[in-house]
């Protein structure tokens, strides 16, 4: 459905919960289909403008998304960022520290 799809809308506004990228959000972007939320303010990667539009009221979801049905071609390389940064591989280079840390300190105990 994601990649017959011209975009993957999500409303996700509030500021005072952290819910992270979301899998449907990258399951989106994987199918190289451009995203609407809020949410890719949580983005790993240093490319959102690449991948959709981050609307912070509702108001602005009716732009963005005419704004990416419009202009699809301003949004690209979505599947690749997707891998490039939430790769097993990826995520583990970057928490691998974290689990290292726990596993050492539940050791001495």
């Amino acid at each position: 459905y994601y990649s017959a799809a011209d975009v993957y809308v999500l409303f996700a506004l509030r500021d005072d919960y952290f819910g992270g990228t979301g899998i449907a959000t990258l399951e989106a972007l994987a199918c190289n289909t451009p995203v609407v939320s809020y949410s890719l303010r949580n983005y790993v990667g240093d490319n959102v403008h690449e991948l959709g539009e981050l609307p912070d009221t509702v108001g602005k979801h009716k732009e963005a998304i005419l704004k990416v049905l419009d202009h699809p071609e301003n949004y690209r390389n979505m599947r690749e960022s997707v891998v490039k940064h939430y790769s097993y591989e990826s995520t583990y280079r970057r928490i691998r520290t974290v689990f290292e840390e726990l596993f050492a300190s539940r050791s001495k105990n």
